[in-house]
């Protein structure tokens, strides 16, 4: 991204404090807000308190008329600063707005420094060290302030420094003597200091607004693409979901045709065909299903129905469903389990059962897949082990993102679309299992989950 100040020529930018653009807009805005902020105390209240107490000092060694006229001036000025501000002070919303303010707070800065300035002038002693020496640091006490309270906006504190510690530097110099001349050089050489750290200051502060900005930016950028990518996530959840009964009907009448045509007389030659052609419907079958649930589950049209029921029966029906299909690849599958009520949704509990079940068979070759149930304090543990291929570490981060399989980077069909832990990942977020997993490349895995008691 290309930076303010990469835009604007450097950090040469914040010497110019009179250009307002669209591209510095945001750090302006923000810089007029800041200062506005605390106007009241800072520039109205604090000024106006020391305008007072250098009257009541210079009460004794100088005209009343002089120092009355010069305080009615300060708090009329401030008067309207404060009033102006009163009015408008949450107008830097638009480019407008904030040109506006801009050119206002540099017109309430002239006066204010001319005030300041004059004081420098019209309250300075002739032939009294103690009382110009008094003057002078309550003035640059007045500059330091400004210089310190208004770097958020450059040309407040050059106004302020050049109207006020200029004009008290020529009213030394006018004295024409050694003390007084070198009192005037110090002064000079302090504007210098001043206006070099002010700068370097400014320019700093301008450049951390700006950091800011590019960085809010960003989060909203961010924020907007991920906000648009959840939106299509969830209206292909939608689709895939509403449309799920119009898909299954022609998925359920292939599967029809394709058993009916099993039935029917063919030769040698075909029937390997009908049997890859059956094979490919099943497979095509289950991809097709898994696809639709994990839709559903990302749509919110699967919602957990928590009741008590008995974990056995359940336990009992997974062991004879796969049992038999152990027995098919030469697997011994075996379960232990005892009675126990636990509180869950029943069904959803046995979603998880099967697709951790379906995984660890087809992942196993030789062995035994076991599945157990191992009482704890919260619930009772259900544990999938199985004898297979394992996963290995670098791949266990990945295992429950979508279409991730470790072991199919070939895209073998027959094994499935990669979405069966991806929809138990899920199922673990709705039910609150505590789903954990274990594994050793090369000598098998174990997944298990805690349902709590009844």
């Amino acid at each position: 991204m290309t930076t303010f100040f990469q835009k604007t020529g450097g950090l040469d930018a914040a010497q110019q404090p009179s250009l307002i653009t669209p591209d510095n807009f945001a750090v302006r805005a923000a810089q007029l807000r800041a200062r506005l902020d605390d106007y009241p105390l800072m520039l109205i209240a604090a000024p106006a308190s020391i305008g007072c107490l250098l009257v009541i000092l210079f009460w004794d060694v100088l005209a009343h008329r002089t120092l009355l006229a010069w305080l009615g001036v300060m708090a009329a000025t401030q008067a309207v600063e404060l009033f102006v501000w009163w009015q408008a002070q949450h107008g830097t919303q638009t480019f407008t707005q904030v040109r506006l303010w801009h050119r206002r707070l540099g017109m309430m800065v002239l006066v204010a420094g001319l005030v300041w300035g004059a004081a420098g002038v019209l309250l300075f002693t002739p032939h009294n060290l103690a009382y110009q020496f008094l003057l002078t640091s309550i003035e640059l006490g007045v500059v330091c302030g400004s210089v310190m309270v208004h770097p958020l906006h450059l040309i407040s504190w050059r106004w302020s420094l050049g109207l006020v510690v200029l004009p008290l530097a020529m009213r030394h110099l006018y004295e024409f003597d050694f003390t007084h001349s070198l009192v005037a050089l110090m002064l000079l050489m302090y504007y210098g200091y001043l206006w070099r750290g002010g700068s370097t200051w400014s320019r700093l502060l301008e450049n951390l607004w700006q950091r800011d900005a590019e960085k809010q930016q960003l989060v909203d950028q961010l924020q907007l693409a991920k906000l648009r990518a959840e939106t299509a996530t969830q209206q292909k959840s939608r689709f895939l979901a509403s449309a799920s009964h119009d898909l299954r009907q022609p998925m359920q009448a292939l599967t029809l045709f394709v058993e009916a045509l099993k039935m029917q007389p063919h030769t040698p030659q075909a029937q390997p065909l009908v049997a890859q052609i059956a094979l490919s419907v099943e497979v095509l079958g289950d991809m097709f299903n898994s696809l639709l649930e994990l839709s559903k589950l990302d749509s919110g049209g699967v919602r957990a129905h928590f009741a008590p029921f008995e974990l056995q029966p359940l336990m009992q029906r997974m062991q004879a469903e796969f049992s038999v299909l152990a027995q098919q690849k030469n697997l011994t599958f075996s379960l232990d389990c005892r009675a126990a009520y636990v509180l869950s949704d029943a069904e959803l509990v046995e979603r998880v059962l099967r697709n951790l079940l379906s995984n660890a068979l087809r992942y196993t070759e030789q062995g035994a897949v076991s599945l157990s149930c191992e009482r704890e304090a919260s619930g009772v543990r259900i544990v999938i082990r199985d004898t297979g291929i394992g996963i290995a570490p670098e791949h266990l981060a990945h295992i429950f993102e979508e279409y991730y399989q470790a072991e199919n980077a070939h895209r073998q069909r027959s094994n499935g679309l990669g979405l069966g832990l991806a929809i138990v990942q899920r199922l673990d977020s709705l039910l609150d299992l505590h789903l954990q997993v274990k594994s050793v490349a090369g000598q098998g895995s174990e997944f298990s989950f805690i349902v709590p008691y009844a």
